[in-house]
């Protein structure tokens, strides 16, 4: 890292809830570990509510760039919120849940403003402790699949055709 790529630092701003204690540590601990996080943080710009809806605790992570700002409360403007149990939303921090599939199972609430709205996308993907798997098979699954589907409806038009 060049001198003017100075880590990013996390700073808590009069927070002292336990999740906001909890968020700011595992932001250091990841950024510490991997310099492309460090430089996939500083492209995010925006502020990220996340709440405890069992332990009504609510805090704001800002994203700016060089710095990220952890304080209690919901400060607008917000880019994203996401809600829920303490505990999904830990599992959402160590970057073992997505918040999309989460939402759509019910076990998180998430909002993006319509001036960003794949935020909380971005945020995870940052906080993801590894990489998506590639899978260099796929395309050729999928086009094995559609290939044996239009295989079997040309058999079963000529079997079907022929009686």
């Amino acid at each position: 890292m060049t001198d003017e790529e100075a880590a990013v630092r996390v700073c808590l701003l009069e927070a002292s809830s336990g999740l906001a204690l909890m968020t700011g540590q595992y932001l250091e601990q990841i950024l510490a570990a991997t310099p492309a996080k460090q430089r996939r943080v500083r492209s995010l710009r925006g502020r990220l509510a996340l709440e405890a809806t069992d332990a009504d605790v609510v805090i704001t992570v800002s994203f700016r760039g060089d710095r990220i700002d952890i304080e209690d409360g919901a400060v607008p403007p917000l880019d994203a919120y996401v809600g829920g149990p303490y505990i999904a939303l830990t599992e959402l921090l160590a970057g073992r849940a997505n918040p999309l599939i989460e939402h759509l199972r019910g076990g998180l609430r998430v909002r993006s403003s319509l001036r960003r709205p794949f935020f909380p996308n971005r945020v995870y993907s940052l906080l993801r402790l590894t990489p998506a798997p590639e899978r260099p098979w796929l395309p050729w699954a999928v086009g094995l699949l559609v290939g044996g589907g239009v295989a079997a409806g040309v058999a079963l038009a000529v079997i079907l055709g022929g009686s």
